[in-house]
């Protein structure tokens, strides 16, 4: 079984703002794709995981922010399981807003009938 979705937004200068945070301790692969849908401006991406939901660590690859050019974008896929993931999205530079969307999908492929 799986969960999936997206969400819209645009970019700002606020420190790394949280776009997407799912609990999904019963999930075993996570995917999640950001893609920058503006026209000139790049973005920032980290992806953050969690197992209690209040401290939050990033995921191999992003304890740097990765920057998505324009018309450009990011595909994620999990190694390790966790309890929680979050997907936090600035502007690379500040007062160069870019708008995005962020694709989500969690998938339980060992059979669980629960989900």
């Amino acid at each position: 079984s799986h969960q999936r979705g997206e969400v819209d937004g645009t970019s700002t200068n606020a420190p790394a703002t949280v776009i997407l945070s799912k609990h999904v301790g019963a999930y075993n692969q996570f995917l999640i794709t950001t893609s920058n849908t503006g026209g000139a401006n790049s973005i920032d991406l980290i992806i953050e995981f969690s197992e209690n939901g209040q401290d939050w660590f990033a995921d191999t690859g992003y304890t740097t922010a990765v920057a998505i050019g324009a018309g450009s974008y990011n595909a994620f896929a999990s190694e390790v399981e966790h309890h929680f993931y979050r997907v936090r999205v600035n502007s690379t530079v500040g007062g160069a807003h870019s708008t995005f969307t962020v694709f989500w999908n969690f998938v339980n492929d060992r059979g669980s009938a629960f989900l």
